[in-house]
């Protein structure tokens, strides 16, 4: 029987010793595969959900796909309340992407910036469009003066 990301992380912070990367390999291995729906709920701090179980690779590509759908669909009262002109202006000016350094960042960010060119939306980072992504350490407010001096749409 395939055990939960709840489960895994539970026996992980109690301290797994020599099954550290055992388990960490199966909640990984949860991230990859599951297609199962979740209910995103946000905080100060962004997404909040449990690695394997709401925050999955998959969950992410929606979130990301529904980020993209809002700006094409937007109507102009909304399109002004996200400081952009119209779908083509969010698409070039683009999105700056980052991530934290926690357990699979990296590969979240990927997927957010897969779907973001699969869309043509310009995708910043740390390094330039699509090259890096900048990480944690730059904090929120690093993120926001980049934000505005780059003159970019949106940060994810």
């Amino acid at each position: 029987m395939q055990q939960t990301a709840e489960t895994l992380w539970k026996e992980l912070l109690a301290g797994p010793g020599e099954r550290r990367q055992e388990l960490l390999d199966a909640v990984e291995r949860l991230v990859l595969t599951s297609t199962v729906p979740a209910t995103v709920s946000f905080g100060t701090s962004g997404w909040r959900g449990e690695l394997g179980t709401e925050f999955t690779l998959r969950n992410v590509q929606v979130v990301a796909e529904a980020i993209v759908q809002l700006y094409r669909e937007a109507d102009r009262e909304l399109l002004r309340a996200l400081g952009v002109k119209d779908f083509a202006d969010f698409a070039e000016r683009g999105l700056l992407l980052g991530h934290d350094n926690r357990f699979m960042g990296p590969r979240f960010a990927a997927v957010v910036a897969g779907e973001g060119c699969r869309r043509a939306v310009a995708v910043a980072g740390g390094g330039g469009v699509g090259e890096e992504f900048v990480s944690g350490d730059a904090g929120d407010e690093g993120f926001d003066i980049v934000l505005v001096i780059y003159n970019l749409a949106v940060e994810v």
